[in-house]
């Protein structure tokens, strides 16, 4: 892969992790953020909530990332 290929990828990863963790705070009051950095395989962010998440709300997030991304770039 190119430098420019890299550099994009990257960018990608790193505002993919903005709009994942905007959507979390949106929809779990209290959620606070603890870290997570673009990566080579992708990105990750760990979050501190005292309430449960389980499968349903995966597909929530899912749902309100598009919502974001729809509403910023359409």
């Amino acid at each position: 892969m190119e430098d420019k290929e890299k550099n994009y990828l990257k960018a990608l990863r790193h505002s993919t992790e903005h709009v994942l963790t905007q959507a979390m705070l949106s929809l779990y009051p209290g959620l606070k953020m603890a870290m997570g950095p673009a990566t080579d395989e992708g990105f990750y962010f760990d979050f501190e909530y005292k309430g449960v998440i389980n499968r349903e709300d995966f597909l929530r997030s899912k749902k309100k990332c598009k919502k974001l991304l729809t509403e910023t770039y359409h």
